[in-house]
């Protein structure tokens, strides 16, 4: 179907974007199991650089996990970037088998480096009820020299099995989980 091939054409890319200003967006509607960035590595370069990861369910109800970034690598490289995943599912009557996860795994041991610089990086996670939301999940976020800000915000868990490192600098980190 097109989403498996949208998957499947953004999964396995090796990308190295280059120095400058980069924009990236991906932005995927779907049922089932919805990825925006998987299996992927993508090097940036340095420069300030702008990625938004979207994955939401529309108005479907078989959907079994979404993430934003999964089993990937992301390396923004040296200056101001900005990292914005959102993940949700506002689907009513879909069961409680459901997982949602902002950014989940790694690719060779790399999940996300923001590079040196005063870099942001939000990750909204939401799903219904008392269904799994995880902002980070198994992966590692690096968000190096700087003046940096860290915003998790989801309904259950802010952050699982992760490897969060503020590198120097000052940090801002807010992380948001209400029922736990």
């Amino acid at each position: 179907d097109l989403l498996r091939s949208v998957i499947d054409t953004v999964a396995g890319v090796v990308e190295a974007v280059g120095d400058g200003v980069q924009t990236l967006q991906v932005e995927v509607i779907g049922n089932g199991y919805t990825r925006g960035i998987a299996g992927t590595s993508l090097e940036l370069g340095s420069g300030s650089s702008l990625t938004e990861v979207s994955v939401s369910t529309g108005t479907t109800n078989d959907n079994r996990a979404q993430s934003g970034i999964e089993s990937s690598s992301l390396k923004a490289g040296a200056g101001s970037d900005v990292l914005n995943i959102s993940v949700q599912d506002s689907t009513p009557g879909d069961g409680t088998e459901n997982f949602l996860r902002g950014i989940s795994g790694n690719l060779n041991g790399s999940g996300v480096d923001m590079g040196d610089g005063d870099d942001k990086v939000t990750v909204e996670v939401s799903n219904l009820d008392d269904r799994p939301a995880t902002g980070l999940d198994n992966t590692a976020l690096l968000l190096g020299a700087g003046n940096d800000s860290l915003k998790i915000q989801t309904g259950h868990t802010g952050v699982s099995s992760t490897k969060l490192d503020a590198g120097s600098g000052t940090e801002l980190p807010a992380i948001t989980a209400p029922k736990f």
